[in-house]
């Protein structure tokens, strides 16, 4: 049976290695993933989104820095219980996106969390599939500024995190098919650590949505190729497979097959 759904994540993974791509396909590794609750930085990360969604709610209005530690706190635990020392680690994170932009910013979105499923551009029988942090439209100007909140219990690295990412770009087509009539000018980023939290605002060209549609589409049809076995998956085979946090699939199949040619 083929792939109905195409996530940026699902991307991504195939442009860094179209090989773990394939294997992270596999029902078992899928079935394994289903059972496993993640890694802790997994789990802060769906925490702190968790926070955020409940801060932009509007059933939570008026706000106040003890809704934010208490309520918040409390009805995100019930989601994703956070019992581990990163736990003090999330929660100075979240104090500094209060610190650093106050309880009433002003920034209202229209829908957060919202998930989308839009046809894969050139590619019958699939959609592209994920969630928008949040979308705010200008319904006088009929445009739209997207935002994205990343979170990391490490340095955060903004040019990495934002510049190097094509996220917006194919959020940036979702929308041109959900909403024809406006136009995406932005996505702005809210980077939250332990130490800060910044934001960045990354522009978005509307004439770009052409030609990242033409890109997807090829990416689109590559991976639809490999998952029917038309073609054999490339393996990356850099040296960063094997790092200090190894690929899954790195020493039962990668290094294996450059060791011993099988």
């Amino acid at each position: 049976m083929l792939m109905e759904h195409i996530s940026h994540s699902q991307l991504t993974t195939f442009i860094e290695c179209e090989l773990r791509w394939k294997l992270s396909r596999d029902p078992a590794v899928l079935a394994a993933r289903s059972n496993n609750d993640g890694t802790w930085d997994m789990k802060a990360g769906s925490f702190i989104h968790t926070v955020m969604e409940l801060f932009h709610h509007p059933d939570y209005l008026p706000r106040n820095t003890d809704d934010i530690l208490g309520v918040f706190f409390d009805h995100a635990d019930e989601e994703i219980p956070l019992r581990s020392p990163y736990e003090g680690q999330v929660r100075a994170s979240l104090r500094n996106f209060i610190d650093s932009f106050g309880l009433d910013e002003g920034h209202a979105p229209t829908y957060v969390e919202m998930d989308f499923t839009v046809p894969f551009p050139g590619l019958k029988g699939y959609n592209l599939a994920g969630i928008f942090d949040d979308i705010t439209f200008d319904n006088v100007n009929r445009e739209i500024v997207l935002g994205e909140y990343k979170s990391s219990l490490k340095e955060i690295d903004p040019e990495v995190k934002v510049w190097q990412t094509w996220q917006g770009y194919v959020y940036q087509y979702a929308c041109s098919v959900l909403y024809p009539d406006y136009r995406v000018t932005g996505i702005q980023y809210t980077l939250i650590d332990p130490k800060k939290a910044i934001r960045v605002m990354r522009p978005l060209y509307p004439d770009s949505v052409p030609e990242w549609k033409a890109y997807m589409t090829r990416l689109g049809k590559e991976m639809k190729d490999v998952k029917t076995g038309k073609r054999e998956a490339f393996p990356n085979y850099q040296w960063k497979c094997g790092g200090r946090y190894p690929c899954p699939f790195w020493r039962e199949t990668c290094q294996r097959k450059l060791m011993m040619g099988f």
